[in-house]
């Protein structure tokens, strides 16, 4: 009995291990910890954008909300073999799962589905991106990640402003 125990606890923490919240890459990828933060914080805002997307794919949501998810979804859908093309030319291993608060957040739009939830959901989303984004492109070292970066903001910016345009003001 002791050793099933054991066995469980060994396989529990295997599980974990193989959980990471963290872009790795090795020593010869030459990444410094701003770039790499780029990578991974990028990635699971893709993710994250992702996740979001199948939740209201299956909703039908108001037209102008409808409108800026389609855009947010194509855009996602667009940018994530670039950042995982980026990523594998420097054998970087992707996070593969979300941190805890954008976990969270997809959880709660997961079980309660609404358009202002996730209005709000995005519009912090495209605020945390916007604000990784810029510092990449201002303090990035390298030169492929800084060009995404760059190439990225635009975008982040106009669906920011359609989520905010879109958005119910609360009462």
């Amino acid at each position: 009995m002791k050793s099933l125990h054991i066995l469980v606890v060994c396989a529990g923490v295997l599980g974990l291990a193989a959980c990471s919240t963290t872009a790795q890459a090795p020593p010869e990828a030459n990444l410094s910890p701003q770039d790499l933060d780029a990578l991974t914080v990028g990635y699971q805002l893709i993710q994250f954008d992702l996740m979001e997307c199948d939740v209201m794919s299956g909703k039908e949501p108001a037209p102008s909300v409808a409108a800026v998810a389609d855009k947010i979804c194509k855009d996602a859908n667009d940018y994530e073999p670039e950042l995982e093309q980026l990523a594998q030319a420097h054998k970087v291993t992707l996070p593969n799962t979300l941190p805890d608060d954008l976990e969270g957040r997809y959880v709660a739009l997961h079980y309660a589905p609404t358009e202002e939830r996730y209005l709000d959901d995005q519009i912090s989303s495209h605020s945390a991106a916007l604000t990784m984004f810029e510092k990449e492109a201002s303090a990035g070292t390298n030169p492929e990640l800084v060009g995404v970066a760059r190439q990225i903001i635009p975008v982040v910016q106009a669906n920011l402003a359609a989520l905010r345009n879109t958005q119910v003001p609360h009462s």
